[in-house]
């Protein structure tokens, strides 16, 4: 979510016809307990905003638990002041989480979708449930995929008979379904192949490479640990595949990433995943939880370069239609125009 707004910022840094953006964040650094003072703050900067007219609109990213209630709050308080809200929804668990809640507490949540000129969503399911479990106006609803900047980093394909190169970047965890990627690693499709994985993210990372050893994969994964979007670019660029196992997912940026690096992806198809990209044409779908799957993708991609290659030239093509950063930009810009100005276009 956070790199979804600093992608934003890019864009409108890059093109003089979309609005200044002014960042504010009301979770702040360090621990939780932290932050109701950076939620203040929140609240007062967005006033004097207003209150000085220098503030023509307030963009929300939100995304599960803690985010939902503080920028529920920031969104509640920027009606009470009469300022233009676009909430841009970016959750994966909200669906299941929302269930879970008391009568009262859905009702909040009604009441804070509501409150939004525009709601933006990263695909149909998400359309679906604030149209029919939330009650927003179905006019009010916007489906936005995520744009990404282009590849920083050229594709560097290995000269020679290399390992197959296979990448996981993302936090380790089991949500991202990466014990089902170490269990496939280790299935008998592999065995014939030379390949190493990399896997690079936060988390118990310790957890995971004890499962590693257990397996008798050490030798052939490494983790990197936490890596900043620079040195992803880098590994995304000296990398044969991505690979995305996950149980639930929005729009991974990462899949969008290794679309413009020209990386062939395997994934699951959850989230809006399975609405903007095809199987077989643009990357290789596995269920979530089937190891023996996933194994048999990896070792078919491994072993086919030219389906590599194949779903790579696709991919590119795919991210220059739909998910530039330009495109990006523009397509928010005008959900602003529409949904708050009535159509008057934002200026600088």
């Amino acid at each position: 979510m956070g790199r979804v707004s600093d992608y934003l910022l890019q864009a409108a840094r890059a093109d003089a016809t979309l609005p200044v953006y002014v960042p504010i964040d009301p979770r702040g650094p360090g621990h939780a307990i932290l932050s109701p003072f950076y939620v203040c703050a929140a609240l007062a900067r967005m006033s004097l905003g207003a209150w000085r007219k220098e503030a023509a609109l307030a963009h929300f990213n939100v995304g599960d638990h803690g985010s939902l209630w503080r920028k529920g709050l920031l969104i509640l308080w920027a009606r009470l002041i009469r300022l233009p809200v676009v909430l841009h929804l970016h959750a994966t668990k909200l669906i299941a989480y929302y269930a879970g809640l008391p009568a009262i507490m859905k009702r909040l949540v009604r009441t804070i979708f509501r409150s939004a000129n525009c709601c933006i969503v990263l695909g149909g399911m998400w359309r679906d449930f604030l149209t029919k479990e939330i009650g927003v106006d179905a006019s009010k609803v916007v489906v936005l995929y995520n744009g990404v900047p282009r590849g920083q980093h050229p594709r560097q394909v290995a000269a020679g008979s290399p390992p197959f190169r296979i990448l996981f970047l993302g936090n380790l965890m089991e949500r991202k379904g990466v014990s089902d990627l170490l269990a496939a690693l280790a299935q008998e499709p592999m065995s014939g192949l030379d390949w190493h994985a990399t896997l690079a993210g936060g988390g118990p990372i310790d957890l995971y490479r004890e499962k590693a050893d257990r397996l008798g994969l050490n030798s052939r994964v490494t983790f990197a640990g936490w890596v900043d979007q620079e040195e992803a670019g880098k590994l995304l660029a000296a990398s044969d595949t991505l690979v995305l196992p996950s149980y639930d997912e929005g729009l991974p940026l990462v899949i969008l990433e290794a679309l413009t690096t020209g990386v062939p992806v395997v994934c699951t198809p959850v989230g809006a995943i399975p609405e903007v990209i095809e199987n077989e044409k643009t990357a290789l779908f596995v269920q979530p939880g089937d190891p023996a799957a996933l194994a048999a993708a990896l070792s078919r991609l491994g072993r086919d370069p030219h389906l590599g290659e194949r779903l790579a030239h696709a991919g590119l093509a795919l991210y220059e239609q739909e998910f530039s950063l330009e495109t990006f930009g523009a397509r928010v810009s005008a959900i602003y125009g529409k949904y708050c100005f009535a159509g008057r276009p934002l200026h600088r």
